[in-house]
């Protein structure tokens, strides 16, 4: 009788255990997707920064191209944002004034 309790004890401490780990698993899951989204939105601020370079510099805009490319390549929610707003910018005009991008040099 004695053992049966201590067996049904353990059983029970089994299953507590596994439910803290499975918590604490979901919990960790969830503080990484904080954080990747985190780190992409100021990815994609630093890259929006950086296209509206009042200066015009074309370095720094280029930099801003490449910050939301690797937002465009690591994450499907803001895809088609990056893929859009470059192509939008490039439509623009360089800082020149005439009407091409970086590309056209």
């Amino acid at each position: 009788m004695l053992a049966a309790a201590a067996l049904v004890g353990a059983g029970l401490a089994y299953l507590q255990f596994t439910e803290q780990q499975r918590d604490t698993l979901k919990q960790f899951e969830d503080q990484q997707k904080a954080s990747r989204a985190l780190l992409i939105s100021n990815q994609v601020a630093k890259g929006f920064e950086l296209l509206g370079n009042k200066d015009k510099e074309i370095m720094q805009r280029l930099g801003g191209i490449y910050a939301l490319e690797g937002v465009m390549n690591n994450s499907e929610d803001y895809h088609q944002l990056s893929s859009r707003s470059v192509e939008r910018i490039r439509a623009c005009g360089n800082p020149n004034g005439d009407g091409g991008g970086p590309a056209d040099r």
